[in-house]
């Protein structure tokens, strides 16, 4: 196990001077702080010695039930058993790996890949294989040809795991053209899908693509969120499972925590049945529209020589540094600018991002994001010139998402 360069930016990236493109928070402003709070009052008056009790492995049944009706957004139909409730989804990601995978196995991810799934396929052995992406997400081409391979190796995959949905790091979304041929690889090569999908409600653009686990009941375990939607200190997400997994999947969540927080779910469910959460991840989607268009903007009139992902949703964009330029040795220099960021090298196991960086555009706003670009465009601008006074011995990755450049912005 290793510390997670996102977590060891957050002391310096939280201190109030420095503008944080770090950390994937959610802005919580906007959440109806003193109804939550008459809720909560409420709730342990009337439900106290419920809230504050043990409750069952998988889950309270009414927030299962109400999980459901969320999940339709996605044209998912499930039953509440279908439905574990986890510590969120991180969880249920460890809990999945913890289930299938043994020390050398196979886990085939993207590349890039959300640090923290890294975090947990590294604490369990398994090696993980990278796929790249491109502007429409995973390639299907690319996918089947890293399968067929690993076969030929004698290495069997145990799992694939994909962001499909305005994805972390790279910003992109996987096609609804290429999601069933995603899925018609995966199951003749008899590997499970992970879906992970705590953004996809954050659209910027449309009604919400359909899942994956739509299409698929039986080679997808999708894992969901209220993190990104509601609030992340309650810990509470989930996981959708074919019933052997979701079996086993309650049986491991009882050995690692007895039980999800009883006093959370409740909180969860109240707020669910109280307040208009349609409304409110309406009203995210308008701000964090706001705040993407403040970073595309700013990267196209402070830092034209890079290049970056225009999001339609989520709250990441991916940018792909001038030529030479190493984003991980360049960061204590920016944090000494004032300006936090999150390395490439972060998202793969095996190395490569050297040249990129994540910029999280969901918790500023867009007058910090705007100054915290400039910040960094200075910083970026005196990399460059050190690299064209010494030179470097630096090397462009291969197999990097395609990035869109200013003009298209």
């Amino acid at each position: 196990m290793r510390a997670s360069e996102i977590r060891a930016l957050f002391a310096v990236a939280n201190r109030p001077e420095v503008v944080s493109l770090a950390g994937g928070m959610p802005y919580l402003d906007g959440l109806p702080l003193e109804a939550l709070a008459e809720s909560a009052h409420e709730l342990v008056l009337k439900r106290g010695t419920t809230a504050l009790q043990y409750g069952a492995g998988q889950g309270d049944e009414t927030l299962r039930e109400q999980i459901l009706e969320i999940m339709r957004m996605e044209h998912i139909h499930a039953h509440p058993d279908d439905v574990v409730v986890t510590t969120g989804s991180q969880q249920a990601l460890d809990l999945v790996t913890r289930l299938f995978v043994n020390p050398g196995d196979v886990i085939v991810a993207e590349a890039p890949s959300y640090v923290g799934a890294l975090g947990v396929f590294s604490s369990y052995e398994a090696d993980v294989v990278h796929v790249p992406l491109d502007e429409d997400g995973l390639i299907p081409e690319a996918l089947d040809e890293t399968l067929t391979r690993l076969k030929a190796e004698g290495r069997r995959a145990k799992l694939l795991y994909t962001v499909p949905n305005f994805h972390n790091p790279a910003g992109v979304t996987l096609s609804p053209e290429r999601r069933p041929r995603i899925l018609e690889i995966a199951r003749r090569h008899n590997v499970l899908v992970i879906e992970d999908n705590p953004y996809g409600l954050l659209g910027f653009e449309g009604e919400p693509y359909p899942a994956m686990r739509a299409m698929d009941e039986t080679g997808v375990v999708y894992l969901g969120s209220f993190s990104k939607t509601f609030a992340p200190g309650y810990r509470v997400g989930w996981a959708v499972a074919p019933p052997g997994i979701r079996e086993k999947l309650v049986l491991a969540s009882e050995s690692a925590i007895l039980c999800p927080s009883n006093a959370s779910q409740l909180a969860v469910s109240t707020y669910l049945t109280n307040h208009d959460w349609r409304g409110q991840i309406k009203a995210y989607r308008e701000m964090y529209r706001e705040r993407r268009d403040a970073m595309v903007g700013a990267l196209a009139e402070y830092m034209p020589e890079a290049t970056w992902t225009v999001p339609k949703g989520g709250f990441y964009t991916w940018v792909k540094l001038p030529y030479g330029i190493d984003a991980r040795a360049m960061l204590p220099r920016a944090v000494t600018a004032l300006v936090a960021y999150v390395s490439g090298t972060a998202f793969y196991a095996d190395g490569q991002g050297s040249d990129h960086m994540r910029l999280s555009f969901c918790y500023p706003t867009p007058e910090r994001i705007r100054e915290g670009v400039r910040r960094l465009s200075g910083v970026v601008a005196a990399e460059a010139e050190l690299v064209q006074i010494f030179g470097t011995d630096a090397h462009p990755d291969a197999g990097q998402v395609q990035t869109a450049g200013p003009e298209t912005v």
